[in-house]
């Protein structure tokens, strides 16, 4: 298990200082929202280690695989995980915060595929990956018409994209900017890859509690009520250009 305890974000001058409680949570590998070997564990991580503090409660970090972040979060041996995308399994199970961060969803191909996407039935044969503990939200309509199937369930993205850069799978939906990203740090540049179409979907990030956790509806009002200082007074814009003016 792999902890970081996130007391306070240091690279703002207007971080708070007074904490009045520890909350544990739980996040994967999701770059460049999410990681153990990014500065202060990504930019939604930062988000919410700040939306917690704007309410004086200290976040004990963990980095999970994905599928153990929800169980620890169902059973209660963590108060939170994040960032998730709504789907109607988990609506039925997790209460969600605000959206902390929306990011467009497109589809990632090999640099030389012939592969195009006008429509849906452009996609019809293929297969593609979905990892442990993620949602097939993004892809679920084409699932639903029978076009494509899911050959893997891996436990990272990086893992589907090494798929589709290898040729063992044809594309891979997930956020452009975590993609290309991956991309350039897994084969050397982001044009390893490419994207094809339009997005299929804007995919909002969350955090969420179990619906039977303790307090958890309080905590969750916590969570919302700093986010919303954080809006409101700029914090969550500079916080945003920190991590994508590089």
């Amino acid at each position: 298990m792999n902890k970081t305890i996130l007391t306070f974000i240091a690279l703002f001058s207007f971080s708070i200082y007074a904490f009045g409680g520890q909350v544990k949570i739980a996040t994967g590998e999701f770059h460049p929202y999410s990681g153990s070997d990014l500065t202060h564990g990504g930019m939604i991580t930062a988000l919410v280690t700040e939306s917690f503090l704007a309410d004086n409660k200290e976040v004990d970090l963990y980095f999970l695989p994905w599928k153990r972040g929800l169980v620890y979060t169902s059973n209660h041996r963590m108060a939170a995980t994040f960032p998730y995308i709504k789907d109607p399994e988990r609506e039925k199970q997790y209460l969600f915060s605000d959206a902390i961060f929306s990011a467009k969803a497109r589809l990632f191909v090999r640099s030389d595929s012939k592969i195009i996407f006008s429509k849906d039935d452009d996609l019809e044969g293929l297969s593609t990956c979905v990892p442990l503990g993620y949602s097939t939200r993004e892809i679920q309509r084409f699932l639903d018409k029978g076009l494509v199937q899911v050959d893997m369930r891996p436990l990272s993205d990086s893992h589907c994209l090494k798929a589709v850069h290898k040729g063992n799978i044809d594309f891979y939906s997930v956020n452009e900017l975590t993609g290309r990203m991956l991309a350039r740090d897994l084969f050397g540049s982001s044009k390893a890859l490419k994207t094809v179409g339009d997005p299929i979907a804007i995919n909002k990030y969350h955090l969420i509690i179990s619906k039977d956790y303790p307090g958890g509806n309080d905590l969750l009002h916590a969570f919302n009520s700093g986010l919303n200082r954080l809006k409101g007074n700029g914090k969550y814009h500079k916080i945003i250009d920190q991590f994508t003016s590089k």
